[in-house]
């Protein structure tokens, strides 16, 4: 009778942790996802951050070697979208979901605040080829990486669930 009572209570005990970890496990979850919101901004931030050191590189490079003014304005692009690339990535990789959607909007904010950063410098707001062209290739080339790093990232997690 002993030994009854006490698998009975070591079956409570049992039940009672599984209950309290499986709590844990809810409320770790619910903290590391966030909305969508978040992986944009941070995703936008990522893009600052990426563009900044790659403009001085340009500088430098310009500053340094005998660089045509002619190629300034695609290599001013490419280094744009070289940090759209990462952003978009990053925001659908860590938001699991629409990612061509998320990817687009991280293209456009970032090229209109170039743009708008563009014509405060420049004195003047005209919608020239330049413009259009940036434009454009923030939002093909953000929905592009947005799509691309939704499935990434899903590969991913698939391929992380399947090792553990």
């Amino acid at each position: 009778m002993n030994n009854d009572a006490s698998n009975i209570m070591k079956s409570r005990y049992a039940k009672k942790a599984a209950r309290v970890k499986t709590k844990e496990i809810r409320r770790k979850y619910r903290q590391e996802v966030h909305g969508r919101y978040y992986y944009l901004i941070k995703g936008f931030l990522i893009s600052i951050l990426i563009s900044v050191p790659l403009f001085f590189i340009l500088a430098l490079a310009m500053r340094i070697t005998d660089f045509p003014e002619e190629y300034m304005p695609p290599a001013l692009l490419t280094t744009v979208l070289a940090s759209i690339v990462v952003a978009s990535f990053y925001a659908t990789a860590a938001a699991k979901a629409n990612g061509w959607f998320n990817g687009t909007l991280i293209g456009l904010f970032y090229m209109l605040i170039l743009i708008i950063i563009r014509w405060c410098l420049e004195g003047r707001v005209s919608l020239n080829k330049d413009v259009l062209t940036m434009l454009l290739a923030g939002l093909l080339i953000g929905s592009l990486c947005g799509m691309a790093g939704l499935n990434l990232g899903e590969r991913i997690r698939n391929a992380l669930r399947r090792s553990k």
